[in-house]
């Protein structure tokens, strides 16, 4: 090849990989995505649960509140690690049902998070999902004393907010 005819070549491929190929790329993804239908995920429990830093701890949900401005949405994190996480999307419509905390996930629409969405339908991520929260208010339940049925001791959570809901890939 000429001189001329490589620096075209070059240029073409560069044009390739740089603009139609990462356009290709989100095409697909975005139609996987687009064959998802929202999930409903399990939160939380009324169950007491042993949480590293309070010990064994219940949360009350009807004592569940918002953050300022989250509109009630709470971010959906993917994420190994606590360092290494993206926001990919919300978890919004929460409800509960029999003394369960569900959640509607709702995945964004940029690439990266179109990816976990159909890896999340594909089945290639668990859909047990970790929640973050933040406990503003609670009390103490003595060793021996009951609460909802409970024999103590363990923290209630009266007054907590939903910080993130992670999702990590199956292990």
């Amino acid at each position: 090849m000429t001189q001329a005819k490589t620096t075209d070549y070059q240029f073409l491929c560069d044009v390739a990989n740089r603009i139609i190929w990462p356009l290709i790329h989100a095409r697909t993804v975005k139609r996987a995505a687009a064959k998802t239908k929202p999930s409903q995920v399990r939160l939380a429990s009324e169950l007491p649960f042993d949480h590293p830093e309070f010990g064994k701890t219940l949360l009350d949900l009807a004592g569940m509140q918002f953050r300022p401005h989250s509109k009630g949405r709470v971010p959906l994190v993917f994420g190994s690690t606590d360092t290494v996480r993206s926001i990919v999307g919300s978890v919004l419509a929460l409800f509960t049902s029999e003394r369960v905390l569900y959640g509607q996930v709702q995945f964004a629409s940029d690439v990266k998070a179109l990816e976990i969405a159909a890896k999340w339908n594909a089945g290639e991520l668990s859909h047990e999902v970790t929640m973050e929260f933040s406990i503003n208010s609670g009390a103490r339940v003595a060793a021996g004393k009951t609460y909802f049925g409970f024999t103590g001791p363990f923290l209630v959570a009266n007054e907590w907010s939903p910080i993130a809901v992670k999702i990590a890939a199956n292990q």
